[in-house]
């Protein structure tokens, strides 16, 4: 839904870090894969709003994370399991969470968000890391020869 990390942004998401009230989620500064902080306002996505709101209907006290199994949180060789788990409920075939963040940034750009903003809904730190994970489509490279064959 985002382009996150799914290791570093999904599984260790703790509820102390989503205002549900404001809609809001907050990541503590060296807490992410790039050491930075970010917010997020989630409200303007309703099927992060509605997942959000699934897994708050599904929380155990006391466990503190959003994503857990049973009450705990989910580790990293899980959260892999549990990515492939996913995918074939979804019937997606062949995507890793690499896969997920290249088509999050080639959306965003798709459909004109700044870069700096972009930036700040996937976590890429610098504009190049960003870049590397914005591939070119057939589509837009023959959109722009036909456009210079004019």
């Amino acid at each position: 839904l985002t382009g996150w990390r799914i290791p570093s942004g999904v599984w260790p998401l703790r509820w102390s870090r989503v205002t549900r009230e404001q809609e809001v989620i907050r990541w503590e500064v060296g807490r992410t894969k790039n050491k930075e902080g970010r917010t997020l306002h989630y409200g303007a996505l309703p099927a992060l709003k509605a997942l959000i709101e699934r897994w708050w209907a599904k929380r155990r006290p006391p466990c503190p994370y959003v994503f857990h199994r049973w009450g705990r949180r989910i580790d990293q060789k899980r959260a892999y399991r549990e990515w492939h788990v996913v995918c074939d409920r979804l019937e997606i075939r062949g995507k890793d969470a690499c896969t997920v963040r290249h088509a999050m940034v080639m959306r965003l750009d798709r459909v004109g968000v700044s870069r700096s903003v972009a930036r700040t809904i996937t976590g890429h730190k610098t504009e190049s890391m960003y870049v590397r994970y914005r591939q070119v489509r057939k589509e837009e490279q023959e959109e722009a020869l036909a456009k210079i064959a004019e």
